[in-house]
């Protein structure tokens, strides 16, 4: 799963997740479906974001990512 970030001219972040070369509108609930599947997420595009917005970002995925990591390990 691949996260794609784009600024828009009204300065909002607009997010999309490409699994494969199919790339759809981003749902929170389908990132979590493949993260629970797959707990792998590629190397962002930040497309215009600017470097603190990038850092955020990073730092949010790690966070998600660790936190479907605990998850997974306390079910098995």
């Amino acid at each position: 799963m691949k996260l794609l970030f784009n600024k828009n001219d009204a300065g909002d972040i607009e997010t999309m997740i490409q699994t494969g070369t199919v790339t759809i509108p981003f749902d929170y609930i389908e990132m979590l479906k493949q993260l629970i599947s797959k707990n792998e997420i590629e190397d962002p595009d930040f497309g215009n974001l600017d470097d603190i917005e990038k850092t955020k970002i990073s730092e949010l995925l790690s966070q998600i990512k660790n936190a479907v990591e605990e998850g997974l390990q306390q079910e098995g």
